[in-house]
């Protein structure tokens, strides 16, 4: 029992110290300096993301703007020079957001390859229907890369050259469970930046023929000015020729604001999100593993420790233990939804209970055998 009384002497001050470290891991924001990594660029009119960047609309997307678009078609032009090395992963160049994942709207780019679906099947181990292009090489050129959607299936043009048409699938803008806004950059809640710079942002009804598609980009490349010509009304256009300040302007007749916040680039977050991508069994995922199972561990000994010099009976100090680990463990969470760099999930919340549990089980352990001794 001597082992168990040096223990009980020391509980307070050592349990105090596993519950900061454990708060303090679970809220380290990784690297991130809490600003915006969006800025205007110095190369002329245009938005440059770097890590924890992103700009973002109001929602604006309404249930019938979003059936318009799957009557009417819509259109999507992007003019973009990407970084030098790509994303980390599965950047967000542009998407539509309106509080779901499953049904966004998603211009990506992974490695060198630019992708265009609905949803969050980023890995394409669902197979969800996608249209994709590789790029040739990185490129710090601006090009203007089209995407055309409506009944008659999707196209994606470069530089106003058809790289890829899917007469099967046909992309549908999200309006439910609310609203849809567009976010620049990077997901809606802050995780999937894409390093690069922007140069106009176009979307409108209708699909304009491969002719039509090519005329524009001609015109945009010799004149480098990205508005629509007269008679034309897009729902969105952005020029980005503001050069300033925390706003890009919707030259639009709907005027809808680009917002730049100078800080807090996380649009929406979602409170213990289920992983939406599934579970890869790569480095990342026993890393998080790893730490969210065994980091709990010695917060559950500690806890149950003090929890047992109160005479509490054994039973009640293990229902005590797991109920007061998953309460810490949801403050975390909910704390996380604010940080661009963290994620709140619902597997960690599972993993850091389960980690209480078994520190619960390893301090039994050790009392038996410290009452053996």
């Amino acid at each position: 029992m001597s082992c168990l009384s040096s223990w009980f002497s020391h509980k307070r001050p050592i349990f105090a110290a596993v519950l900061l470290a454990t708060v303090t891991a679970g809220l380290y924001p990784r690297n991130y300096h809490f600003r915006n990594g969006a800025r205007w660029s110095e190369k002329g009119a245009g938005l440059e993301f770097g890590e924890h960047g992103a700009a973002f609309t109001e929602p604006f997307l309404t249930d019938d703007l979003a059936a318009q678009c799957v009557r009417e078609g819509f259109t999507l032009e992007v003019a973009l020079a990407g970084a030098e090395d790509g994303p980390e992963g599965f950047g967000f160049i542009a998407h539509f957001y309106a509080g779901s994942e499953r049904s966004q709207l998603l211009l990506g780019q992974w490695r060198d390859w630019l992708v265009v679906m609905n949803g969050d099947d980023y890995a394409h181990r669902r197979g969800t229907p996608r249209i994709s292009m590789q790029l040739s090489r990185p490129s710090r050129i601006a090009h203007l890369v089209t995407i055309t959607s409506g009944p008659a299936g999707t196209r994606l043009f470069f530089d106003g050259h058809l790289t890829g048409e899917n007469a099967s699938l046909v992309l549908s803008m999200p309006s439910t469970p609310h609203d849809a806004r567009l976010v620049l950059g990077n997901a809606a809640d802050g995780t999937h930046s894409w390093p690069g710079r922007m140069c106009g942002f176009t979307f409108l009804l209708g699909t304009p023929a491969p002719a039509a598609v090519a005329q524009r980009f001609q015109e945009w490349r010799d004149t480098g000015n990205f508005s629509l010509p007269g008679g034309v009304q897009p729902q969105l256009l952005y020029t980005f020729e503001e050069k300033g300040g925390d706003i890009a302007h919707d030259g639009s007749p709907n005027h809808i604001t680009l917002s730049i916040p100078e800080r807090d680039i996380v649009a929406e977050k979602q409170l213990l999100r289920f992983p939406a991508h599934g579970f890869a069994l790569n480095r990342s995922f026993f890393s998080d593993f790893v730490v969210n199972l065994f980091g709990f561990i010695p917060f559950g000994f500690a806890l149950s420790s003090l929890l047992q010099e109160l005479g509490i009976r054994r039973i009640f100090v293990a229902l005590s233990t797991t109920v007061i680990a998953a309460a810490l463990s949801f403050g975390i969470e909910w704390a996380q939804m604010w940080l661009p760099s963290r994620d709140s999930s619902l597997l960690d919340l599972t993993l850091n209970t389960l980690g209480g549990i078994l520190g619960t089980a390893v301090f039994y352990l050790h009392a038996s055998r410290c009452k053996g001794s």
